[in-house]
C-alpha cells in the first residue's frame, strides 16, 4: 500500500469538522483520539493510508 498525503489531509479535515470516527487513544498518560478506524497496526479499516492522532482540547482551543 502506498502512502497518499490526500488521505492524511482528509483525516485532518474530518477531525477539524468534527466528522471523524474519534477512536479514543491513550499514550503515556495523554488522552487523544485517532481520526479514522484502524487495526492494532494502524491500518485504516476503509483501506486508505494516512491517519492522525489528535487532542480535541488543542484542536478546538480558542485563542
Amino acid at each position: 500500500m502506498e502512502f497518499d498525503f490526500r488521505d492524511g489531509k482528509e483525516s485532518s479535515r474530518e477531525a477539524a469538522e468534527e466528522k471523524a470516527d474519534d477512536i479514543p487513544y491513550y499514550f503515556m498518560g495523554h488522552h487523544a483520539f485517532i481520526a479514522k478506524k484502524c487495526d492494532e497496526r494502524f491500518h485504516r479499516e476503509d483501506g486508505k493510508c494516512g491517519n492522525i492522532i489528535y487532542s480535541k482540547e488543542k484542536l478546538f482551543k480558542k485563542c
